[in-house]
Formats: structure tokens, sequence, C-alpha cells
């Protein structure tokens, strides 16, 4: 795991104990064995790892005891990395992980759903996130700004998903022009989003459009074409 964290630009200038791909694989670690993830959580779960997954990591080497005894990072470590850490980076760091485990996505057929959470604990940040339904795969997230909503967020994420062949599905927030021109113009997927009655104009644009489908067919079936025979 460690060696798909390596490209992850460091913000330290001066020599470090601990590199940043090894906190970033702790970090990791963590979230699978659901720990929760600040600093505090962070340096526990790294003290509480076997003398063999330190020295897989490349803890440093604790020089002062007679056995072999590594160093984990401390709570003012992990401090520094969640707030320093470029978050792009490490998004492009996990997408490359899991194509690594998975195997690349192929997009052809599949179902894409995108939406905006509120982080736990996290005193209100939400973030807009896509994720492959047939496979339960995260494809990627991003932060909604402060003072704005999960539109453009949802935007950018879809632009950075290869939806060539999918169906991308989203709320009736999401039942965008824009949004859609970029599922199908720029990535060359379709939509089904969702139409509210807080959007009335597209409501009433959606209902005439039915109307006039629903005229421009016969409703007579297969078996009533066969009977005029």
């Amino acid at each position: 795991m460690k060696i798909f964290f390596g490209d992850i630009p460091e913000w330290r200038s001066r020599k470090v104990s601990h590199s940043l791909s090894s906190l970033v694989a702790v970090t990791v670690c963590a979230l699978m064995c659901k720990v929760c993830l600040g600093q505090r959580d962070l340096a526990a779960f790294a003290r509480q790892l076997t003398r063999e997954q330190m020295k897989a990591l490349r803890f440093p080497r604790d020089w002062s005891s007679r056995i072999h005894r590594y160093t984990p990072p401390s709570e003012s470590t992990f401090a520094r990395m969640l707030r320093h850490l470029d978050s792009q980076a490490l998004q492009r760091a996990l997408l490359r992980w899991l194509d690594h485990l998975l195997g690349k996505r192929n997009p052809v057929g599949d179902q894409v759903s995108v939406d905006g959470k509120e982080l736990l604990n996290s005193q209100g940040v939400k973030v807009a996130s896509a994720y492959s339904v047939r496979q339960g795969r995260w494809l990627g997230s991003e932060a909604v700004a402060e003072g704005s909503n999960e539109i453009p967020a949802v935007q950018a994420v879809l632009r950075r998903v290869d939806l060539e062949g999918s169906l991308v599905t989203a709320d009736a927030l999401n039942t965008q022009s824009e949004t859609a021109r970029i599922v199908v113009q720029e990535k060359g997927g379709d939509y089904l989003f969702t139409v509210k009655a807080n959007q009335p104009g597209v409501v009433k644009n959606v209902q005439q459009l039915y109307r006039s489908l629903s005229c421009a067919f016969s409703p007579s079936g297969e078996e009533s074409e066969r009977s005029k025979l």
C-alpha cells in the first residue's frame, strides 16, 4: 500500500523521522479498521502496531533499546499531516490503489451515482462523491466550497470520472442543464435525473414533452396490428 502514496507532495522542508507515505498508509489502515481519524486516535493506532508492521512501514529504529523497537508517529505529527496534506493528490493515489486492487473500471454499462453528504463530526463540511452502483466502488470526491452548494462540486467530480457509456443518476438538486451537458457532451455518458416541483420551469417542460411524445405513437401493440390483416 505504501508505494502508492510516494507521489503525494511533501510540505516539510526539514529532515523528518516519518515519511509522508508511511503516515498516509497508517491513516488508511486505521480507516479500514474503523478508527476515528483524529490525531489522537491515529497515534494510538500506530502505537498498537506490531514490531513487524512498524518495520514494514519504515518507522525509525529506537536505538536506545537493546531489542528491536520502532518509534511510532506522535499526535502532533498526525495533526500536521491532517492539516497540510494535499487532498487532490491523496485522492489520485487512492484511486490508483483501487485500480491495482480491483482492476481498471470498465465504464460501459455502469451506473454512476453522485450525491453530497455532510461529514460526520466535521462542523458542517460537505463532500460530493461519485460511486459505481454496479461495483459499489468509490470514484472520487470534491469538497463543497464554503457558502456554496454541492452543484459545482458534483460537476467537478463528474469531469474527473470516466463516464463513457455510463448512466449517471442524481437527486433533484443536481438536475441542472450544465451537469447534463457535462455528462453527455464532455464525458460521453447518459443521465437520469429527478425533477421536483421546486424547479417549476423544468417540471412544465417535462410534462409538455411527455404529452407530445404520448401522442406521437399509436398505443396499438403487435397483436392489434395482426388483427387488422
